[in-house]
């Protein structure tokens, strides 16, 4: 069986990565332009839309369990 881990795990990570990349060069723009920042924006929706909000969190919490709690090799029970 061939392991597709390491690749699956480039494609996550680089994946994280871009959209941290875009995210810096729009805060970037942001900020030339005298805009309020995304954090801004996203904390004022956060306060008109709790129940989105916290629905936001429990999905993020849930994948990052998942990825923490992942083993890629588990234990062998005799």
């Amino acid at each position: 069986m061939k392991e597709t881990f390491s690749i699956g795990m480039g494609v996550v990570v680089f994946s994280i990565f871009a959209g941290l990349s875009f995210l810096a060069q729009l805060e970037w723009i942001c900020e030339k332009n005298g805009w309020p920042s995304i954090s801004y924006r996203i904390e004022h929706w956060s306060k008109r839309n709790p129940w989105f909000g916290a629905a936001a969190l429990v999905v993020v919490f849930v994948l990052l369990s998942h990825f923490v709690n992942n083993q890629l090799f588990p234990p062998k029970l005799n």
